[in-house]
């Protein structure tokens, strides 16, 4: 047989892609009444919300992936789909907000199971054993696993002593000592990888807390006509390290100054800034895949607060009295209001759209949100 005759039989026949093109188009179809019948419900089920199911796309890949392969061993179609699935669901927590998105830093900084896993996978191809390659997914999902049931948010490594590897963390503590000079002041904090706090204190500003030798966050200040500035940097933003890694940094901020900006600049961590015993002007928040909690206090008469980032999980929290206007810019973010807020343009769960509340002689409070895939939730007390 010739080459050109072998050709002419491996080409698809006219039926065959006229038979792809009905299937593309069933699935094409298929895919757009479940959206728009996902969106349509979503406007009268308050529970059932677009952005927060759209993980279960993964987990019916999943699935799809086990049940009809191509050619792929069975045991091999299975355990490629379970990790599909993993994924899908663990996206889920997040979106929900049973788990926050630092658990995916966490996990990435497992990394070396990657070489694991590639090592198994071509061990299995060259022994030519379907059930080994299997293995490699399954090491894939037990990392996935670990990092986001196991290991807290905000953890570097494999959260396990190795020797040689690991390095153990210790206290430290530095404080600026209060200022009567100082009236206002501004501060950033730049912190990743970390489980941070922030609130009150009688110091201008002081810094605790639990981390590796030679990786100690720094705390400095400097006072010109009244007005200070401070700085916290914690070093672990651009550090992922095969090892334990415990990092904890307490802030606490002077409850005398007037802070007419506070910036965070923050990767993976858990944070939990409570400002209600600072007299607050304005919050900046650049946030990656973190867990933050952010609660505004009484005492500024005006507060804006403006959050960017990627995938994260906000809880804002203000005075009941405050008068709330809360715009969102982002694409895929999920913003979740108290009943008494009015809805007054866009759509809840796409592109921009806006809430207020009139409040009761409380402060205002100014909220901008631009993110890509996060989930807000503004809560009052």
């Amino acid at each position: 047989m010739s080459d050109q005759d072998a050709g002419q039989r491996d080409k698809p026949t006219v039926a065959q892609v006229q038979s792809g093109v009905r299937r593309s188009g069933t699935t094409v179809g298929v895919i757009l009444v479940v959206v728009g019948a996902a969106m349509l419900t979503s406007r009268w089920v308050p529970w059932f919300d677009v952005v927060r199911l759209w993980p279960l796309l993964i987990v019916i890949g999943g699935v799809v992936q086990i049940l009809h392969g191509h050619g792929d061993p069975a045991i091999k179609r299975a355990a490629e789909g379970a990790g599909s699935i993993a994924v899908g669901l663990v996206l889920l927590g997040n979106t929900f907000g049973y788990l926050p998105w630092g658990v995916w830093i966490t996990t990435v900084s497992l990394w070396p199971l990657l070489l694991v896993a590639l090592g198994v996978e071509l061990l299995g191809r060259g022994l030519g054993l379907p059930w080994v390659r299997a293995l490699s997914n399954v090491v894939l999902i037990a990392g996935l696993l670990y990092g986001a049931f196991v290991l807290a948010p905000g953890t570097v490594g494999l959260g396990v002593n190795i020797p040689g590897l690991s390095r153990s963390g210790s206290a430290y503590a530095t404080a600026k000592p209060h200022d009567s000079a100082v009236t206002s002041g501004t501060a950033t904090i730049k912190a990743g990888a970390t489980r941070l706090k922030v609130g009150a204190g009688p110091d201008l500003a002081r810094i605790s807390g639990i981390a590796p030798s030679g990786s100690v966050p720094t705390l400095s200040s400097t006072v010109d006509a009244g007005r200070a500035t401070v700085a916290v940097d914690e070093p672990s933003r651009s550090v992922v390290v095969f090892g334990v890694q415990q990092r904890t940094l307490d802030l606490t901020l002077d409850s005398a100054v007037t802070w007419n900006e506070l910036r965070f600049d923050v990767g993976a961590v858990q944070a939990d800034a409570d400002l209600s015993g600072l007299k607050v002007e304005a919050v900046s928040v650049n946030v990656g895949a973190s867990d933050l909690t952010l609660r505004i206090g009484k005492s500024a008469p005006a507060v804006t607060v403006d959050i960017s980032g990627g995938a994260a999980n906000l809880v804002l929290r203000v005075p009941a009295s405050a008068a709330v206007r809360l715009d969102s810019k982002s694409g895929l973010s999920n913003v979740t209001v108290p009943l008494g807020f009015k809805h007054i343009s866009g759509l809840p769960v796409l592109g921009e759209s806006s809430w207020a509340s009139e409040g009761a002689g409380g402060p205002t409070v100014t909220v901008t949100l631009q993110s890509g895939v996060s989930n807000l939730t503004v809560e009052t007390y």
